[in-house]
């Protein structure tokens, strides 16, 4: 059948300045500067209004984003540390959805992400290890419009999808010596998400809930080091309502596929080549 032909040429300059502050041998504070980029594109669109029709094709723009992050790293006897406050700004933003099931991209304006993370680890002994993270994230529209669909809506204050507001994760590592046979290691993982957006619209029917989940993962080390096996179990706590990805392909209601609700488990075999 008849074809249609497209083409662009997109550049861009991404800089990167980084700035480090050594306060002691063990305290840094630190500032960076980033520019990303993303460059523009077609979405082929194969829907024919009549049988001899040509496809459409959709152009969007280029993606750009800047990021700044300034924190802090430090380490003393068994603690490890860090923390930052960061900000990042999009113009254009790239934004994919499923309209009338078909998949299409769209510049949605502007955006930003700004918020804090912080991480420690604590090693009381040659046995324990104590690690955590936070994250508090404030991801939103600014200003424009999303343009998906046959009516679009103003973005400005709605959520960035797939971005929750806070992120935790707590791990506790137990290492019990086997003698000749290596080192046993076992390390429960308790991972907390606030709920997020699932489309950019924010309805209210696709979206994501908080949930608490409980992996873990033991693992045997052998002295040598050259490999390791684990036993890696998955949800064990069965949260039954994450998704995977939800849509409304056809306007007929909300359509959710969920990862599965009870424990998964693995066997993983690594092995380390080319070391003493």
């Amino acid at each position: 059948g008849a074809g249609r032909r497209a083409d662009r040429s997109d550049t861009g300059v991404t800089p990167r300045l980084a700035v480090t502050y050594r306060r002691s041998d063990s305290t840094n504070f630190y500032a960076n500067y980033a520019r990303g980029y993303k460059a523009g594109g077609f979405d082929v669109v194969a829907v024919r209004p009549t049988p001899t029709a040509a496809p459409s094709s959709n152009g969007y723009e280029p993606e750009t984003g800047d990021a700044c992050d300034v924190g802090i790293k430090g380490q003393t006897a068994g603690l490890r540390y860090g923390a930052s406050v960061f900000f990042n700004k999009y113009k254009d933003l790239q934004l994919s959805a499923i309209v009338n099931a078909v998949s299409r991209t769209e510049n949605a304006a502007s955006a930003h992400g700004r918020g804090f993370e912080g991480e420690v680890t604590w090693a009381p002994s040659a046995m324990w290890e104590i690690s955590g993270n936070y994250t508090y994230l404030d991801a939103k529209y600014d200003s424009g419009q999303i343009a998906l669909g046959s009516q679009p809506i103003a973005a400005k204050g709605l959520r960035l999808v797939r971005s929750p507001e806070q992120t935790a994760n707590l791990q506790v590592t137990m290492a019990v010596p086997l003698g000749g046979l290596g080192t046993l290691r076992v390390a429960p993982l308790l991972h907390y998400q606030s709920g997020m957006q699932l489309n950019p619209a924010n309805r209210a029917d696709l979206r994501q809930g908080g949930y608490t989940r409980l992996d873990a993962r033991v693992s045997l080390v052998p002295q040598s080091g050259k490999w390791d096996l684990a036993l890696v179990g998955e949800n064990l706590t069965g949260v039954d309502d994450i998704v995977n990805r939800a849509a409304d392909l056809v306007g007929l209601g909300p359509q959710y596929a969920y990862l599965p609700g009870e424990p998964l488990y693995r066997l993983e075999f690594g092995f380390r080549f080319g070391e003493d």
